[in-house]
């Protein structure tokens, strides 16, 4: 146990350390490196980024157990690899622009911006072990309808877009915006399909009916 909060700890300190430094680095090459220091905007999403990266931390310490099936092992890649992209370009316009007046555009990002970061986090607490960033089943994994999985299919992946686009309106970067449309909300789009097709292979019946009544990334009830 305590083994275990060391290296809690340690990853949380080492992830947040260079998530800080990757994030600040469109602002330091622009010449504007003061900029987290006066921007408002900014600072609130280095703070988000920061708690997120915290809590991330914790489930990747979880022990998984072998996997039954595995499908498109280069989706996370891809996906994280848009989503940084995503953050990347909207810090580069952001140190463009400068700073600039606090709206409620930006107060709507902050709030999705969280709102994502909690829907990640119950469903890892949810799902525990056998939450994975692979399209995966894991050995005697039941199909999950409780919690967050009661209202959402999707949870982790409906966190994901809103802590991108949340991103795109907190730091006002219309280019985020776009890579958010058209590049990443295709690829959750995508694990979301692969997902509920495994899901039905192998719990039928039970998907089936999940399915039916609970939405994938919108709640409507």
């Amino acid at each position: 146990m305590q083994k275990s909060k060391r290296l809690y700890i340690l990853s949380a300190i080492v992830g947040v350390s260079l998530t800080l430094g990757l994030m600040l680095l469109p602002s330091i090459v622009l010449g504007v490196p003061h900029l987290a220091l006066i921007d408002h905007r900014l600072q609130i999403f280095l703070v988000i980024i920061s708690v997120w990266v915290i809590l991330e931390a914790r489930g990747s310490t979880q022990i998984i157990s072998p996997d039954v099936q595995t499908q498109a092992k280069w989706l996370p890649y891809v996906m994280g690899a848009s989503l940084l992209l995503l953050f990347m370009a909207s810090l580069t316009e952001r140190a463009l622009t400068g700073v600039t007046p606090f709206s409620i555009m930006p107060i709507m990002g902050g709030i999705m911006m969280s709102i994502g970061v909690l829907l990640r986090q119950l469903a890892i607490r949810e799902l525990g072990n056998y939450f994975l960033d692979d399209v995966a089943i894991i050995a005697g994994q039941p199909l999950v309808t409780t919690g967050i999985y009661g209202h959402l299919r999707h949870p982790s992946e409906a966190g994901n877009l809103c802590i991108a686009f949340g991103c795109s309106l907190l730091l006002g970067s219309r280019i985020g915006l776009l890579i958010g449309l058209f590049l990443l909300l295709p690829i959750v789009l995508k694990r979301i399909q692969l997902e509920d097709r495994l899901l039905m292979r192998y719990y039928p019946d039970q998907f089936r009916e999940y399915s039916r009544s609970i939405p994938a990334l919108i709640p409507y009830k």
